[in-house]
């Protein structure tokens, strides 16, 4: 019983980071569009992409997480 309680509470912060992420990686990607200067839209671009890994990793969790609690 306390591994779903854990388990379900790593479920729920990982959807509230992708959540939170989806609207940083929105918002970034709608700066780099806008931007005329080539040094910050490289700046942003390396800055999308630590979001999208993070994402990834965020996705993956929630992900093996979610596996675990069916087989729980």
């Amino acid at each position: 019983m306390a591994f779903t309680n854990v388990n379900t509470k790593i479920q729920s912060a990982s959807r509230a980071h992708l959540t939170l992420l989806d609207s940083f990686i929105r918002i970034t990607e709608e700066k780099i569009a806008g931007e005329g200067d080539v040094f910050v839209r490289d700046s942003l671009m390396d800055l999308l992409a630590s979001m999208r890994d993070e994402r990834e990793g965020y996705l993956r969790l929630s992900e093996q997480h979610a596996v675990l609690e069916t087989a729980a």
